[in-house]
């Protein structure tokens, strides 16, 4: 599904969370609906009872911040730009060593396998 989107086919060895952000004004009249040199961040809010907080605090990269409460961590996201977003935009967060949606044994599972 994704390689029919993005038009290229590469090979991941990671699982893939794939979404979509829709342009609702892409059918009105154009020329005047469409959104130049768009940007897109993600954000993931972790709270301690999900998560290995005591072992992700020690190990937080600078883009991560943490309270007593919850943790923020980036979310990278691919592509992060488009340059003339009219209808649709596909964005892929791909679940590898360094994302902070998974648990810290997955994670150490991951970089041990390479």
């Amino acid at each position: 599904f994704c390689q029919s989107i993005l038009g290229h086919k590469s090979f991941n060895p990671y699982p893939v969370i794939e979404f979509r952000i829709v342009n609702n004004r892409a059918n009105c009249p154009p020329g005047k609906n469409e959104i130049w040199d768009a940007q897109v961040t993600g954000i993931v809010e972790l709270s301690p009872e999900n998560n290995d907080t005591s072992e992700r605090r020690n190990s937080l990269p600078s883009e991560q911040h943490s309270t007593d409460q919850k943790i923020s961590c980036d979310l990278k996201l691919s592509p992060s730009f488009h340059p003339y977003f009219c209808r649709t935009w596909f964005l892929r967060h791909i679940l590898d060593e360094s994302s902070p949606l998974l648990k810290e044994d997955v994670r150490r599972r991951l970089k041990e396998r390479g």
